[in-house]
């Protein structure tokens, strides 16, 4: 099967589809698999018709202050329209010796949701060891801090 690259936008975000062409007796065949692979940029979401940046911070246990400090370009936050490319937080590449947990410490969020906002990150050995040079999105919790109470992973919502 031949296979012919054709330009897709989703969101305004370039990509390129590699969709099937028939050729002769190919035509006929049904019921065949057809896999293939979306590139899809870090950090960033789509607004479906009627969601709003707070709807796409709870989908990311995030912060709506968070994403619209993340997107200058965004003057009123009640204004966002469907289909607006939103960037949700900036992209870390992964150096020596960094794990989920120390990144989860040092951006003040947890292994959970660095993992839950890159599905595609592999972990060595499930020590949460990261690969070097590996691109990841961190959503970190700015418009939270943790509690006094000195207890890991309790976290308070500044007012």
């Amino acid at each position: 099967m031949h296979l012919t690259p054709v330009p897709f936008s989703s969101c305004l975000i370039p990509l390129m589809l590699l969709l099937p062409v028939c050729i002769g007796y190919l035509c006929q065949q049904r019921g065949k698999e057809l896999c293939f692979s979306v590139l899809v940029k870090k950090c960033r979401y789509c607004l479906s018709i009627g969601e709003t940046i707070m709807g796409a911070a709870a989908r990311y246990n995030s912060d709506w202050l968070q994403i619209w400090g993340a997107n200058p370009a965004i003057l009123t936050p009640d204004s966002v329209g469907a289909w607006t490319e939103l960037r949700l937080g900036p992209t870390y590449i992964t150096r020596h010796g960094d794990t989920l947990d120390l990144l989860a410490s040092r951006f003040g969020t947890s292994s959970t949701n660095i993992l839950e906002a890159n599905p595609d990150v592999p972990v060595v050995n499930n020590t949460g060891l990261l690969t070097v040079g590996q691109p990841i999105c961190i959503l970190p919790r700015v418009c939270w801090m943790q509690a006094q109470s000195g207890t890991v992973g309790t976290f308070t919502q500044v007012l």
